[in-house]
């Protein structure tokens, strides 16, 4: 008997996650050299999805003492600052704000991009880590952003083994593991340090895939106006440890608090899940959100 192939490339490509984060150890070991050396001062550049992958990072190197890194978006990204190497994250490789940003940056700072699409302009602009077999067919990004991440927690030193394990746990769980937000009209994520990157991925994803409602916000932040969005039928989805007291106030408003007990990059993993259910639900293709394609190419 045949398994039944997925309905859409994003599920697939969320089937392979696990291996994938096991595979970005190798890569990370293959491509050191061009990967952030300890005490390097970095500036990590990206858009949409790859921008909250380049802020979950920069948290977690300069968590690990290993050197001041700062997360930009290419048009924003302020590389007067000292900076000892320059790291883009882009799948498409064509994003106009990328390859504008490598260009005006040839002969100043040493450079490296990371995307997973062979023949792309920016591979021509850094040295360049290619990961194809991480790319994607679907619009929405899943697995390159979160292979990229696993890669570059893998070079700082992190054993993300027992996260590997946990995210096998959550595609075993699959839908079961959803809860009311399977159903909820509002979910705002929260997360503190390195998974408020996370949190703000896991939000577009689900404003992207499925058209729904999602904030977010760092978790002491919340507290300071977005609680009052909270209410009976709503979520709020917490990555990371709880700080004192935050369960007993978002109970006071009645909405439902999600909070697993596993590594923040596996519990992305049961949104991108929660991503094709609502989807699917609200009638919509998760390979194509509304008024989105694969890269976003300006004209001149």
């Amino acid at each position: 008997m045949t398994a039944t192939p997925p309905a859409s490339h994003i599920e697939a490509e969320i089937a392979t996650q696990p291996q994938d984060w096991l595979d970005a150890r190798a890569a990370a070991a293959e491509h050191a050299a061009l990967l952030p050396q300890p005490g390097e001062r970095v500036a990590v550049v990206g858009c949409g999805t790859s921008n909250y992958m380049a802020q979950t990072y920069a948290a977690l190197r300069e968590g690990a003492g290993l050197g001041v890194t700062d997360a930009w978006t290419p048009t924003e990204a302020r590389l007067d600052r000292g900076y000892d190497r320059l790291l883009a994250i882009t799948r498409s490789g064509t994003t106009t704000e990328i390859v504008d940003l490598l260009k005006s940056n040839a002969g100043r700072i040493p450079a490296t991009v990371i995307t997973s699409s062979p023949g792309t302009p920016v591979l021509d602009l850094a040295p360049p880590i290619l990961t194809p077999a991480v790319d994607e067919r679907s619009v929405v990004q899943t697995r390159f952003a979160t292979t990229t991440l696993a890669m570059l927690r893998w070079h700082q030193g992190e054993d993300l083994a027992p996260v590997v394990e946990q995210a096998q746990r959550v595609l075993e769980a699959g839908e079961g593991a959803l809860g009311p937000a399977a159903t909820a009209d509002q979910i705002t994520f929260v997360g503190r340090g390195w998974t408020v990157g996370i949190a703000q991925e896991a939000a577009l994803k689900l404003r992207e895939s499925a058209q729904l409602w999602t904030e977010a916000y760092s978790m002491m932040e919340y507290r300071h106006g977005p609680v009052s969005i909270s209410a009976p039928g709503r979520v709020v989805w917490a990555f990371g440890e709880l700080v004192d007291g935050f369960a007993d106030d978002i109970a006071v408003t009645g909405a439902d608090l999600l909070h697993a007990p596993i590594d923040a990059l596996a519990d992305l993993l049961r949104v991108h899940l929660l991503c094709v259910v609502r989807a699917r639900a609200a009638g919509l293709d998760p390979d194509q959100p509304r008024n989105l394609s694969r890269s976003i190419i300006l004209s001149a």
